[in-house]
């Protein structure tokens, strides 16, 4: 007999994405974290701000600290966020207990599905099971409010970078990138959505794609979605189940893409690009990589004056291509370097705050960097002598 997993593999091999239909308890612990969650969002503003943690990753989120794509479009949501089972991170979290207690066990359900899907996924492309996930993966509710008249979308196009999102949505308004196209997701009743994310891209070595979407403002009252993002814990290597080798892409492409849009940004500094002969091409999800070249020129875009340079180089280092943006900007203290990567960190919470930063586009190169089993690093000799990030890939085999 055909289990309900063997079926949401087999969909997402030929859709790219599944619907699992949950058990009626299950169902029953999906309302009941729903309930918990909206009781906390109807909580007046000052009530909700004592539960949120400094680095703004556990507990409450207010709206405006998160985006798809720039700081200038918010995503149009407040949020709640609990990592793992790691309710001792949420501040307050003894005043929460039931939406706690309510979250752990619609999670354990959500736990279940997902190793019984991606262990599916795994054998179909010769891996054994799916990869360890319980301590890096999170529960998050998005509590929508109104878009403003100059926007249609609550959230614009992206894809999460994780290994495989699970998705609930009390509203319509959902849509999905297929074939190239925008397409509306009707929600199946008492149903959740599993979207592939980049990691899953790595893992199966590209057959898999992410899943872009985004979340139109049809004018639905208290839209609210639930998802679970997956992620493989990283204290031991993962590795692709695929033999199949990736295509690589050309950097020079990746670089024009992503260069090419944000000249108005600090437009006066000089921007310089060198590569290798052997660094021509890299082994990435193009838009990926695109993507995280793009967040690294805005960061130095933003932080060098008029007067200074932009150098971007690329050279192979054995079985790796490094990629390193260099500016002459106003550089980073010894005391933040450990921390720019964190989600919401701010070296100069004022001068972020003066170029539209939110603190995210250095925390999603990481992301997509490891999503592919790469890296990144920064540097920088200190305060005014400038900073450079270096991203660290897979180079082609030949």
């Amino acid at each position: 007999m055909t289990s309900r997993e063997d079926e949401a593999a087999a969909e997402i091999l030929a859709t790219g994405f599944a619907w699992v239909r949950l058990e009626p308890s299950e169902a029953d612990l999906l309302r009941s974290a729903l309930a918990g969650g909206r009781a906390f969002f109807a909580l007046p503003e000052s009530v909700k701000a004592q539960h949120v943690s400094e680095d703004l990753n556990h507990g409450y989120r207010p709206m405006g600290q998160e985006y798809s794509v720039s700081a200038e479009r918010p995503d149009l949501n407040e949020c709640f966020a609990l990592w793992s089972d790691r309710s001792d991170m949420v501040p307050g979290a003894d005043l929460l207990e039931p939406l706690l207690e309510a979250w752990a066990a619609y999670r354990t359900i959500l736990d279940a599905i997902v190793e019984g899907v991606v262990t599916r996924l795994a054998r179909h492309f010769g891996g054994a099971c799916a990869p360890a996930f319980r301590r890096a993966s999170y529960l998050q509710m998005n509590n929508y409010c109104a878009a403003p008249a100059q926007r249609d979308l609550l959230q614009d196009l992206h894809e999460d970078g994780h290994l495989v999102t699970v998705h609930y949505a009390s509203g319509p308004g959902l849509e999905v990138r297929l074939d190239g196209k925008i397409k509306p997701l009707e929600a199946a009743a008492e149903s959740v959505l599993l979207m592939p994310g980049s990691v899953m891209t790595g893992l199966t070595s590209g057959a898999i794609q992410p899943l872009y979407h985004q979340v139109r403002d049809l004018a639905v009252p208290d839209r609210v979605s639930l998802m679970y993002f997956v992620n493989p814990s990283l204290d031991k290597p993962v590795h692709p189940w695929s033999d199949e080798p990736d295509t690589s892409v050309d950097l020079r492409d990746a670089i024009q893409g992503a260069a090419g849009p944000l000249n108005g940004v600090a437009a006066g500094a000089v921007v310089t690009v060198a590569i290798d002969e052997g660094a021509a091409r890299v082994m990435a999800d193009p838009g990926r990589l695109e993507q995280m070249l793009r967040n690294l020129i805005t960061n130095a875009r933003r932080h060098t004056p008029d007067a200074g340079t932009i150098e971007i180089r690329a050279a192979r280092h054995g079985d790796v291509v490094r990629i390193e943006v260099r500016d002459t900007g106003c550089g980073i203290g010894r005391d933040h370097l450990p921390y720019v990567f964190e989600r919401f960190y701010r070296a100069d919470a004022s001068r972020d705050r003066a170029t539209g930063g939110a603190g995210l586009g250095l925390a999603i190169v990481r992301r997509l960097a490891e999503a592919q089993s790469g890296s990144v690093t920064a540097a920088s000799a200190g305060e005014g002598l400038g900073s450079t990030f270096t991203i660290e890939l897979a180079a082609p085999l030949h």
